[in-house]
């Protein structure tokens, strides 16, 4: 399961969040021109994010990690006060985390599993899977 985020930057940044067992473990981020900067330290970025969730790393992390990091001008458009690339990548992937649907849980099977603060819960019989 996935779920993309559109940033509102000067040319929009969509930002897919993939989930295996409803724990993130790939983010990747289309932003930029084929073979411009931005093109390239955002598929990097997203290529490290991807490999330390897949070994268990805790999204919440990341997001602290990457929150706040400023550049030479912050954005506010729709919402949205951005102050640089990381911190938009932080902002959307909380808002993919806090907004993701529901999905069946594995152990009794109802669709109440949800990501909360770095695991998968179900908020039905309780089961969580970390990630």
């Amino acid at each position: 399961d996935g779920k993309t985020v559109k940033v509102p930057l000067e040319s929009s940044w969509y930002i897919t969040v993939n989930f295996r067992d409803s724990v993130p473990v790939e983010l990747f981020i289309n932003a930029g021109k084929s073979g411009s900067d931005t093109k390239a330290w955002t598929e990097g970025l997203g290529r490290a994010a991807s490999l330390y969730l897949q070994e268990g790393g805790s999204a919440t992390k990341l997001i602290d990690a990457l929150s706040d990091i400023k550049g030479q001008q912050t954005i506010f458009k729709d919402g949205w006060t951005i102050q640089s690339g990381p911190d938009a990548i932080a902002q959307a992937l909380s808002h993919v985390l806090a907004y993701s649907p529901k999905i069946k849980c594995p152990s009794c099977g109802e669709e109440a599993f949800i990501y909360v603060e770095g695991c998968g819960i179900c908020k039905k019989c309780g089961f969580s899977k970390c990630g």
